[in-house]
């Protein structure tokens, strides 16, 4: 494991440690946290793009990781530059362009993710039945909330968009899981993670004020981008 990457995990366990404390809310923690972010995202983008050079052309993985895990670069930094920068709030971008910039990218990743998850998978039958019972369980939890929320028809699918491709890459990861060898199933795992993340994070903004997720959304994100960065070395030996 890259050194970097481990120490980036370990002071953002610390930023969560510390969010518990109390100690969240100042615009130097929000800082740290992204730049790990970031920090981890280009990590995988350069082990991706290395693996993508060495290995068969007939299973392209490293491309598509790095085409994902850019695409999630771009949306976190667009939200970053809303947020922080434009000081815009996320409700505030629905049904505008903005909300494309963001959400577009982010649906990206997840899609380009899956595609490199179906690649490696040794049954894709087995896929889509997982992919497709993830889709039908994200629709009847969330599905009448969405449609009760209010939100502009684009946010609503822009939030379609992103449990179909979370569905596709719970469907292919879980099969990779399942029959994989170490390297594979490690970016399964990854996936798994930015799923579940992503999956929460639909959750706490169809149901704002009933969940609070904060902590576990971005510690399975963080944790899947560590599994991305090992898996992407074991392909790379």
């Amino acid at each position: 494991m890259q050194p970097l990457a481990l120490a980036s995990v370990v002071v953002y366990l610390g930023l969560l440690a510390a969010r518990h404390a109390g100690y969240g809310d100042s615009p130097a923690f929000d800082n740290v946290a992204f730049a790990l972010e970031v920090a981890l995202d280009l990590q995988v983008i350069a082990l991706a793009v290395q693996v993508a050079r060495v290995e068969d052309e007939r299973a392209p993985t490293g491309r598509w990781v790095a085409g994902s895990f850019l695409a999630t670069l771009i949306s976190t930094s667009n939200f970053r530059l809303l947020q922080h920068v434009w000081a815009v709030k996320l409700k505030e971008t629905m049904g505008t362009w903005l909300e494309l910039e963001i959400n577009v990218p982010y649906v990206a990743c997840y899609a380009l993710g899956a595609v490199a998850l179906w690649r490696l998978a040794r049954s894709r039958g087995a896929a889509a039945a997982l992919a497709a019972a993830a889709l039908a369980g994200a629709l009847a939890f969330l599905g009448p909330g969405l449609r009760a929320s209010g939100y502009p028809a684009q946010n609503q699918v822009l939030h379609l968009m992103c449990f179909a491709v979370s569905a596709l890459v719970v469907g292919a990861a879980g099969v990779v899981l399942a029959t994989g060898d170490a390297g594979p199933r490690l970016l399964a795992a990854g996936y798994i993670g930015l799923a579940v993340s992503g999956f929460l994070f639909q959750v706490t903004e169809i149901h704002p004020g009933r969940y609070a997720l904060d902590t576990a959304m971005d510690l399975t994100w963080t944790l899947g981008q560590l599994a991305a960065v090992a898996a992407l070395l074991k392909l790379r030996a």
